[in-house]
């Protein structure tokens, strides 16, 4: 896999590099799902 630009920076917390998600999937070509009603996120391989 090549380089990923994101248009938010990771942030650093203590010991720890802080991703956004979407990011992540993206980069794993996770599928995303938003249930509004319950306010969950699903991630699927």
């Amino acid at each position: 896999m090549g380089t990923v630009k994101m248009n938010v920076a990771a942030k650093l917390n203590k010991d720890r590099i802080m991703l956004q998600n979407s990011w992540i999937a993206k980069a794993l070509g996770v599928s995303v799902e938003w249930d509004a009603a319950t306010q969950t996120v699903t991630m699927k391989l």
